[in-house]
């Protein structure tokens, strides 16, 4: 029956195989924590990052968008407000991209819901607003074709005045009539714009009863008109008062949504960045943990290769060294001993050579023996090679020839 054992070659190789394990081990562990890790970072890169900078950028276009309205409030014309109304939508636009980006990236739906309704919201209160100043706009047109009318009938009550056709207190009722005109169409002050408005209607009711020649009857009724009709100048005046003071109020209501707007975005922002930041720390600690792995992998490979190199030097170098300074002790003539523990290649080496050391010293001691026959023997004895060269000789040829020993060696 065959019996396999443990020796030194088998464990040098279990050892290399185990350390070639756990290199391959701690490769592996880097390769997948490396893939893990990049996975994450794309994923990181990809979602969280790209939703950050969308919410970023929609609280930017938030605060662009609530600038309009003052550009809105600012519009001396159609034109510029037409311009500011463009912008408006571009910009309206370019957030339900930002919004929709989000949407495909946040997991939070609620606040992306609230943020959506706050936007329909501040949108719809810049809509208004746009309405409001196009009316303002359009009042504010016929408030100045009203101060021309006004002005134009300033030069005819003058013009009949010079001429003699009316009488100066009719002049001076009429001028006082445009002059309140005049005055309301500058008025800020809705009670003293009320104020104004009463005076000019008795003054005109005073122009208009005055007897004056019928030539007067047109500018009185324009006169009429321009103080007390529905698109006169103090009902002018009062629509243009009124639309300055709901454009104020929608303004600074565009501007409270555009505040909440800010502030969801930003809530949006600080989860994000919560969440990125707890990312962060996840793979700060599987990093850690990993480089904990490699480091106890690396440790391992070490120790390793270490008890690796411990052991052949004591099972194998040490040995054979052991052997070798034997063994030129034996060739010096020393008798020691082989050591031959141990149950491996090289204990059977050794016992090899012992046998062979055995068999040379055996060998060596019949050759003795022989050679100590020869030389005592009785009988005449040489020994030649080939050619017929004496090698040896024995005491009983010298006795026998008469020539010394060892003379006739080498002849």
């Amino acid at each position: 029956m065959r019996i396999y054992r443990v020796g030194v070659a088998f464990r040098s190789l279990a050892g290399l195989t185990g350390l070639a394990l756990l290199t391959l081990f701690a490769g592996l562990v880097g390769m997948v924590s490396f893939e893990q890790f990049r996975q994450g970072f794309d994923q990181l890169a990809s979602t969280q990052l790209r939703t950050l900078v969308a919410a970023s950028q929609l609280g930017q276009q938030s605060e662009a968008i609530i600038n309009q309205a003052t550009d809105l409030l600012l519009a001396e014309n159609q034109i510029e407000r037409q311009r500011v109304a463009f912008t408006v939508t571009s910009l309206r636009s370019w957030i339900d991209q930002l919004i929709g980006r989000l949407g495909e990236t946040m997991t939070n739906k609620a606040s992306l819901k609230e943020i959506e309704r706050i936007k329909n919201e501040l949108i719809g209160q810049l809509d208004a607003l746009n309405t409001l100043v196009e009316a303002r706009l359009a009042n504010g047109k016929m408030e100045h074709r009203a101060q021309e009318a006004v002005l134009a009938l300033g030069g005819e009550v003058r013009t009949l005045g010079d001429s003699g056709a009316v009488s100066t207190d009719w002049r001076v009722l009429a001028d006082r009539s445009l002059m309140l005109m005049l005055a309301g169409l500058v008025e800020s002050d809705r009670a003293q714009l009320t104020q104004l408005a009463t005076e000019a209607a008795q003054c005109t009711e005073r122009v208009s009863s005055a007897a004056e020649p019928p030539e007067v009857a047109a500018l009185i009724l324009n006169m009429t008109v321009l103080a007390t009709g529905e698109d006169g100048v103090f009902r002018l005046r009062q629509r243009s008062l009124d639309y300055r003071a709901r454009i104020h109020a929608k303004v600074t209501e565009a501007r409270a949504t555009a505040n909440t707007l800010t502030i969801s975005v930003g809530n949006v922002i600080k989860e994000l960045r919560q969440d990125i930041g707890e990312r962060n720390g996840e793979f700060a600690a599987a990093v850690a943990e990993r480089s904990r792995l490699l480091q106890v992998a690396m440790a391992a490979c070490l120790l390793g290769v270490a008890f690796l190199m411990i052991y052949l030097h004591r099972a194998v170098i040490l040995r054979l060294r052991n052997l070798q300074e034997v063994m030129r002790a034996r060739v010096d003539g020393e008798d020691r001993p082989i050591p031959t523990h141990g149950n491996d290649e090289l204990a059977d080496m050794a016992k090899s050579l012992q046998f062979f050391v055995d068999a040379i010293d055996l060998r060596e001691r019949e050759l003795r023996k022989l050679s100590l026959a020869i030389h005592q023997s009785p009988a005449t004895t040489i020994i030649t090679d080939q050619q017929g060269v004496i090698l040896y000789d024995n005491p009983k040829f010298s006795q026998t020839s008469g020539y010394a020993a060892g003379v006739e060696i080498g002849r």
